[in-house]
């Protein structure tokens, strides 16, 4: 039963929350009024809102299921003529209108980036049928689905799974990227041979050093410098 007003949505929210019983995405009784409001909008019961839309990056999106199902509501009708690995075709029939065509396949899933995704490997068959549904429908039914996008139109390619006893596209809402923040190893300059500046200039600094050494060492007694300083010598005359 939908409450009649806002204060009886929101008293109707938090009774649904605290029962433990809606999708676990749905953690407060504000985000259930606005589940709420959009199942209004399509003419359909709470719960059946609550299993169907989906909020995604701020924007509520609804199943292929749901959508088949508003179709068919509205007295119109649509046929799955092909549906495998390779790709989906579904044609709408709309009352009055000479019927529309659509198809999606594995290539146009591979085009988009989409056909990597774990979920996409998987599942393929359905999420070609949950793409195909909705581009569709959004041609052949525009006054019925409002213009509305499924949940993986939306979401991150990894961030859906697929319900196998529905088969229904579901949106994991603890799904987040974790992004690698280590600092990347720093590396010296090169100079232009290979080698690193710094360990190139300590290994000149080291030549040198050992060059003035050998120097020291063969240059004839009575030209090194002496060791004792001059004000030593000056006193010892």
């Amino acid at each position: 039963m939908m409450p009649s007003t806002f204060d009886g949505m929101l008293k109707q929210a938090q009774v649904l929350v605290k029962s433990g019983m809606l999708p676990s995405e749905v953690k407060t009784p504000e985000a259930a009024v606005a589940i709420m409001l959009k199942g209004r909008e399509l003419d359909i019961p709470p719960m059946q809102a609550f299993s169907s839309i989906y909020v995604v990056k701020g924007k509520p999106t609804i199943s292929a299921q749901l959508i088949g199902a508003l179709i068919f509501r509205a007295g119109h009708g649509y046929h799955v003529d092909k549906l495998d690995d390779a790709g989906c075709v579904i044609t709408f029939n709309r009352k009055g209108a000479t019927p529309y065509q659509h198809t999606f396949s594995i290539e146009n899933a591979k085009a988009a980036g989409l056909a990597g995704a774990e979920t996409w490997k998987k599942y393929t068959k359905a999420m070609l049928f949950s793409r195909c549904m909705s581009a569709g429908a959004r041609i052949a039914f525009p006054d019925i689905i409002a213009g509305m996008y499924t949940t993986e139109e939306l979401a991150d390619p990894e961030s859906v799974t697929v319900d196998e006893a529905s088969g229904e596209v579901v949106y994991d809402a603890d799904y987040s990227v974790v992004e690698d923040k280590s600092e990347p190893p720093t590396q010296e300059p090169d100079n232009g041979n290979g080698e690193d500046v710094d360990n190139g200039h300590a290994a000149f600094i080291g030549q040198r050093e050992a060059a003035k050494e050998r120097a020291e060492a063969e240059r004839p007694a009575s030209r090194r410098p002496s060791l004792i300083s001059p004000l030593r010598a000056t006193r010892s005359r």
